[in-house]
């Protein structure tokens, strides 16, 4: 697959949007999707904490496993979560450094941020 430079980052030109993981997909629906999207040679991936109320980090995380370093995860934050946690503006700027990676909702196999960027 053709890849391109996005800013400090090589990727592949199509990304693959992740909003319907824990939404539309289940766990090992994710999965497929995820290993078809690996095998098509895609490494980049589109996803939000709020996306299937968390879920879709979580499901992404799982379904990359030890292919993890192989991709750029390109995630979005600054809403409240429904049950009220999250990582809101507001919660973000409060928190120590990385404690949204270590917080209860990350993904142990998605547990680090490579670049974030605040406007």
């Amino acid at each position: 697959m053709e890849q391109r430079t996005l800013g400090p980052f090589v990727v592949s030109v199509v990304g693959l949007g992740c909003n319907n993981f824990g939404r539309r997909l289940d766990r090992a629906g994710t999965a497929v999707v995820v290993g078809a999207a690996l095998d098509a040679g895609i490494t980049l991936f589109d996803t939000a904490d709020v996306y299937g109320d968390g879920l879709s980090e979580e499901y992404l995380g799982a379904a990359l496993g030890a292919r993890r370093d192989e991709v750029i995860v390109a995630t979005k934050f600054g809403m409240d979560m429904p049950d009220g946690s999250g990582a809101s503006a507001a919660w973000t700027f409060a928190a120590p450094p990385r404690a949204h990676a270590n917080s209860p909702r990350a993904s142990p196999a998605t547990s680090w941020i490579g670049s974030t960027r605040c406007s």
